[in-house]
């Protein structure tokens, strides 16, 4: 065990709880320091980890699986690629990714040193506000929504 996962994962417990998010179903079994809960119909995942760019740096890491499946023609894709690199330029601390697949993901990191309730609650609206405002039209123009995805199982592809 992690004892600043473990002070962080017990101050996103509490806020989690005070969102109203019942920790039973949200907290994910045998796998530690991992959450996930819907944002409509978009799965989100919760995970402290290190960071693989930043070695040694201990990160509280929010993602979204956005679509599961893609375009298969190549137009369509390069299409997708262009629209979240345009996309990606608007946003400040969240950032959509492409899997080899070109599922698409969207996701937030922030260092979990310091890191109060505050913070992570505004990660969490943050990362939500841009699945309201981005998943319908990616999903009207490019695929199929992402419901029933599990994010825990992409953990390492954003």
């Amino acid at each position: 065990m992690n004892p600043n996962y473990d002070r962080v994962e017990a101050m996103l417990d509490k806020a989690l709880a005070s969102l109203g998010i019942p920790l039973d179903q949200a907290k994910v079994k045998d796998q530690p320091y991992t959450w996930e809960l819907l944002r409509g119909e978009a799965p989100v995942g919760i995970f402290l980890r290190e960071s693989d760019t930043y070695k040694g740096k201990e990160t509280c890491v929010v993602i979204a699986a956005i679509l599961m499946v893609a375009p298969t023609e190549r137009q369509a894709q390069f299409e997708l690629a262009q629209t979240l690199l345009s996309i990606n330029h608007s946003l400040i601390s969240e950032h959509f990714s492409l899997s080899d697949d070109f599922r698409v993901w969207l996701s937030t990191a922030r260092p979990v040193a310091g890191m109060e309730s505050h913070e992570f609650i505004d990660l969490l609206s943050n990362l939500g506000n841009c699945i309201d405002v981005f998943r319908p039209e990616l999903v009207q123009r490019f695929g199929q929504s992402a419901a029933g995805a599990a994010p825990h199982e992409a953990d390492d592809e954003a």
